[in-house]
């Protein structure tokens, strides 16, 4: 297991958790970038939809939120290989997200960066629910800093 779970009794005990641990300041990428957190986050990182089709998030998911305290380490993890999001309009690959998976537990981090890639914000988490959709995430491109840019 990459991390211990994070076990409490209560869905508010869980939001509790994450302003405390994410929203009051911004967590450092291993390669030093900040990442800021919103606390209306929390309803699209920790809850599911009941029917995927309709994509109401309307579910709170014990097996996301279980994982909430996985989210630092592995923004802060310099061992995972991070790969470039996926823009579905554009369908093309996406270098303002970066996607940070831990491929064994089969779980996901994504942030996006401002126009000046200087800092990030917290997209997601979620656990990658079959082999289809994990591989392709990691066949996307190797996510990189664009040229023009230095933090």
């Amino acid at each position: 297991m990459y991390a211990p779970f994070l076990n409490l009794r209560t869905q508010q005990e869980y939001f509790d958790y994450y302003v405390n641990n994410y929203c009051s300041n911004p967590i450092y990428t291993h390669d030093g970038l900040p990442v800021y957190f919103d606390r209306d986050r929390f309803s699209h990182a920790f809850f599911k939809s009941v029917d995927r089709r309709s994509a109401d998030k309307s579910q709170f998911d014990i097996e996301r939120a279980k994982r909430m305290n996985w989210i630092k380490k592995v923004l802060q993890d310099p061992s995972l290989q991070i790969y470039a999001g996926y823009d579905n309009k554009k369908k093309k690959t996406d270098h303002s997200r970066r996607v940070s998976i831990v491929v064994p537990e089969r779980y996901a981090v994504i942030v996006r960066f401002n126009r000046k890639f200087d800092k990030c914000f917290f997209v997601t988490a979620f656990i990658v629910d079959t082999d289809d959709n994990l591989n392709k995430l990691i066949q996307e491109e190797i996510w990189r800093m664009p040229t023009h840019f230095v933090y």
